[in-house]
This record gives C-alpha cells, structure tokens and sequence, in this order.
C-alpha cells in the first residue's frame, strides 16, 4: 500500500465547486473548462465524479424548464430559447461525460488492486484479468503513473511490467519499535509495561510516564 499516492495534487480555489457552480449561470462557457481542469489535478478528484453529475441533471432541469417556458409564450424569445438549450446539451455532455468517468474510475481502481494487492506485475496478466487490450492497458497505468496513482513506478518495456518500488524495511527500527520496557509510575509509584517510544500512561491513576 506505500506505492499509493497519499495526498492528491491540492485543488485551488478558481476550481472549487465554490467558483465553478455560480460560473455555470453567470457565464456558462468557461465552465466546462473549470470542470475539466478540475478532474485532471489527480487521482481523488478523478473518481469523485457524484458532483459533475449532479450539476449535469440540475442543467438538464434548468434547460428543461428554459425550453418548455420559451414554448409556451406567445413571442417566441430566440435568445432565451438558445440559452435553454445551451444548458439542456450542456447537462447532457455533462452527465455522459461523468458516467465516463465513473468507469473509468472503477477500471482504474480495478488495477491498483491487481498491481499493489495481489503484486501482479505483468501487463499482459493484468489485460487477461480485466479481459481488455495490451496496448490500452499499457496507455491506461502509463497515465496512472503520470497523475501519480503510483509513486516512482514505471513501466519497463523490454519485460512488458510495471514495476514499483520495493519498501525497505528498517528491522532495527521495528524491532526498537515494539521493545516493551518497565517504567514506574512517578505520582503513584506503581509498575507499568510499556512499549518504547510511544506516549502512555499509568494503567493505574492515568498519569503520562516519561
């Protein structure tokens, strides 16, 4: 699990859902850009794709509403019935665009179980697993390892793997990690057995010991 990325690339304000739904309905053209730009910073905002789709159906509502208030009228407004439809296709793209991603998501999330769980290195064992195409698979880790799903890992042409780096693991370290020492209690001078290093306190009166 150590080849996992921890913490996604930070997501700046002009990208929040804070700026991106009100830019919606003030000026609707950049917003698509903002969503996009949004989803492409890392792996967490990739598979969080709830949130564009529900923005998607509140423009096909809005757009829905749009169309049939503008049908309605007598004096057909076209500047209104165009700005209904921009938000109906806008909606739709949205969500189609969302459901996209979901699947893309779950495939991806599929991988990292194969490559980091059950240490499956080969691509050819991993397209098998997935009943998918080589060479897609191959381009799909090869963007994975570029937005940083894996860290340090990298594709080794010649053995047709991916290949991560191997954890080292400090014995000396562990062991000191899980020492267990006596320690006298100072407040009511009873006995406790304690692990080194770690904050504890007296299993008696519940005074810290140093």
């Amino acid at each position: 699990m150590e080849n996992r990325l921890e913490n996604d690339q930070k997501i700046s304000l002009l990208y929040s859902w804070w700026v991106i739904i009100p830019m919606i309905f003030i000026f609707f053209p950049i917003a698509p850009f903002l969503i996009y730009r949004r989803y492409s910073l890392g792996k967490k905002t990739l598979s969080s794709s709830t949130a564009s789709e529900v923005v998607g159906w509140i423009l096909v509502l809005v757009g829905c509403t749009g169309v049939l208030a503008e049908s309605s009228r007598k004096s057909l407004d076209s500047a209104g019935m165009t700005a209904a439809i921009i938000f109906l296709a806008g909606g739709i793209a949205l969500i189609i665009w969302s459901i996209k991603l979901k699947k893309q998501s779950l495939k991806y999330k599929t991988y990292e179980n194969l490559i980091v769980d059950q240490n499956v290195s080969s691509i050819s064992n991993i397209a098998s697993a997935v009943s998918l195409d080589y060479d897609e698979v191959k381009k799909d880790l090869q963007t994975m390892i570029n937005k940083n799903h894996f860290t340090d890992a990298y594709i080794n042409e010649s053995s047709g793997e991916i290949l991560l780096p191997k954890p080292i693991t400090n014995l000396t370290n562990l062991q000191s990690s899980s020492e267990k020492i006596s320690i006298v209690c100072k407040s009511c001078g009873a006995n406790n057995t304690v692990i080194a290093g770690r904050f504890s306190e007296c299993e008696y009166c519940g005074s810290p010991l140093n």
